[in-house]
């Protein structure tokens, strides 16, 4: 009965300090506990970044800013598509081999922000 105490003790701290830091590591937010996981497996992180990008500014990003908005709070992206229908894709991460990195993106429609796009992904 003491073990199971003990360990129910440690979930809980475990499990409050894990969802604390969530709202202190920036990588965390981005790509949440299952990116945190796959980074810590995978023993990886060639995630390369456009020249002028921040992890504090991308948190910064919010729905409806203008493209301008975004070149200036984080600078030119790695590469720009423009989608069908006026939809403009914008790249802030890459990896060297495509494989395990923190993709970070923009999705714009009539130069304004509709979407933020970060995760970790896993190939």
């Amino acid at each position: 009965m003491k073990t199971i105490k003990i360990t129910g003790i440690i979930a809980v701290a475990f499990l409050f300090t894990a969802v604390m830091c969530r709202f202190v590591v920036p990588k965390l937010q981005l790509d949440g506990y299952t990116g945190l996981l796959f980074r810590i497996l995978l023993n990886t992180d060639d995630s390369f970044y456009a020249k002028d990008y921040t992890d504090k500014n991308f948190l910064a990003l919010k729905r409806g800013m203008t493209k301008q908005q975004v070149v200036w709070l984080l600078g030119r992206p790695f590469a720009e598509f423009n989608r069908s229908g006026g939809t403009i894709s914008m790249q802030y991460s890459k990896s060297p081999n495509d494989t395990h990195y923190r993709a970070r993106a923009i999705r714009l429609q009539n130069n304004k922000v509709v979407d933020i796009i970060s995760y970790y992904y896993v190939d």
